[in-house]
């Protein structure tokens, strides 16, 4: 993290960041922006909507300024931190406004967070194959992720246009969660069995946070219905969806049942339990999924 603050203060080189789920990687720019940038603008390119309420939140922990690039103001009122979907990078308006800061240097660099993202969704996500101009813009960028193998970090480098960035990298593992596997027959066992696994951890842990993972809003939408529990997947308006984390965060509910929209990005410190309903769609999905458990340190199966 040191090394990673430091090559954002100096701007000149830019790195890819690989730790541990829940270990602050969005912190080493988030510092660079509120103590060292003067006035330069840090552009973070989120994958997932649901990613936009935590980066949110700490800016202004950080005291820092922020808009959401909905609404952006000139290039001349540009914020320390411009906070962009990268659907709307295809935006002509987009090119033009980025165009205009690049050309006053006021970029400090671009952000990508959970760049891993690139790679696992570029099959159903055509714009995922369109960012090679981020490192084409003498601009520094960064990489975040917790869950990239050593054999995909060319292929990344070459999605985001990058020439020999410098590499950071920690070991990803979490040792306070349990990795817990059942194999059984049937959808309709493996429903009994999230059910009973939901309920025990209810039973045995009433205050803490637990998460349903599955892989199709259908499934998503009938556990929920089931457990009497929120639903949150990608098909929900940004106002519903933000209104049901919150409750989520401030212990109204306590659990959600969700898609892979809530595997990255989502960071609450007493989500307890994790259970996916079947198979995740691919290890690295596993991974950032049982990731969003045991971030308070304590011990969380997943």
């Amino acid at each position: 993290q040191a090394q990673a603050t430091q090559l954002c203060i100096e701007k000149e080189r830019s790195f890819l960041l690989v730790t541990p789920t829940g270990s602050g990687k969005t912190y080493p720019p988030l510092i660079a922006s509120r103590w060292y940038d003067k006035g330069s603008t840090t552009v973070w390119l989120l994958p997932m909507l649901s990613m936009r309420e935590q980066l949110v939140k700490r800016c202004k922990e950080q005291g820092l300024s922020f808009e959401l690039y909905d609404t952006p103001s000139t290039p001349l009122n540009a914020p320390s931190n411009l906070i962009v979907s990268i659907e709307s990078t295809a935006k002509e308006e987009f090119t033009r406004y980025l165009e205009q800061l690049c050309a006053t240097q006021s970029i400090a660099r671009f952000v990508l967070d959970e760049a891993h993202l690139l790679l696992t969704h570029e099959s159903f996500r055509p714009i995922m194959n369109t960012l090679s101009w981020a490192g084409q813009k003498s601009v520094q960028v960064v990489l975040l992720t917790a869950t990239l193998p050593v054999n995909l970090v060319e292929r990344l480098f070459e999605a985001t246009g990058l020439v020999a960035p410098i590499v950071l990298r920690m070991t990803t593992e979490r040792r306070n969660i349990s990795i817990n596997v059942s194999v059984l027959d049937g959808s309709s066992a493996v429903r009994e069995e999230v059910i009973s696994r939901f309920q025990k951890a209810r039973e045995s842990h009433p205050t803490h946070r637990i998460l349903i993972f599955s892989r199709s809003k259908s499934e998503v939408e009938s556990l929920a219905t089931s457990l009497k529990i929120p639903s949150v997947h990608g098909s929900l308006e940004q106002d519903v969806m933000q209104s049901i984390l919150q409750s989520f965060r401030d212990g109204t509910e306590l659990a959600l049942s969700c898609t892979t929209c809530l595997g990255v990005g989502f960071d609450v410190p007493d989500v307890s339990f994790v259970i996916h309903a079947g198979l995740p769609w691919d290890l690295l999905s596993y991974a950032q999924e049982a990731g969003r458990a045991g971030r308070s340190k304590q011990f969380s199966p997943a």
